[in-house]
């Protein structure tokens, strides 16, 4: 991850990209979203083919989780606060299309979703049960997609270096929503 994220970090001519707390923040989100991932593939590994995983392994594990969320939290905030630090105009402008435009439903459900309300229910008395350590982790999972789908395609979005086009959107098309869910099918099938 740390190389994904300086392939990223080291292309100075992407909005919000050149940043040495990239590497971090990826390790970090790595972390925090395996770690979920695994707690739900677990759970669904119990209830679907009766592995034996036991219930306070999974217990244990969602309190681990409860550990890493704001750990990565805080990753996010110390970036935001680099970005808006700056006042640079073009960074500025990414982050409030984050913030407030059509990218901020994914922004808010991050926050939201991906980390306020796991972090939530692993300290409330949900965090002793299969269920609610699940949904949390689960949570987690989106929010940490969300929020690299944030990192990713927004500043590709950005008409910093061709003002002359109109600004960009994006739509994820049949066919790349049919390659993802395959590369996912196929991993369920492994």
């Amino acid at each position: 991850h740390s190389i994904t994220a300086w392939i990223l970090g080291l292309v100075k001519a992407r909005v919000t990209w050149h940043t040495s707390l990239l590497g971090p923040l990826f390790v970090v989100s790595a972390v925090v979203s395996g770690l979920a991932l695994v707690i739900v593939s677990a759970i669904v590994a119990r209830v679907l083919i009766g592995l034996s995983v036991k219930r306070q392994t999974i217990v244990d594990l969602g309190k681990l989780l409860a550990f890493t969320i704001p750990v990565l939290g805080y990753f996010l905030f110390a970036e935001l606060l680099t970005v808006t630090f700056g006042n640079a105009p073009a960074e500025m402008h990414v982050f409030r299309e984050m913030i407030w435009g059509h990218f901020a439903p994914a922004f808010w459900a991050n926050l939201i979703l991906g980390l306020v309300v796991p972090l939530l229910l692993l300290i409330s008395p949900a965090r002793k049960t299969l269920t609610g350590v699940g949904i949390a982790s689960a949570l987690v999972v989106l929010g940490v997609f969300l929020e690299r789908s944030n990192i990713v395609i927004l500043p590709q979005l950005h008409r910093l270096l061709f003002p002359f086009y109109p600004h960009g959107s994006y739509t994820p098309t049949l066919v790349e929503l049919s390659i993802a869910g395959g590369i996912y099918a196929l991993g369920a099938v492994v």
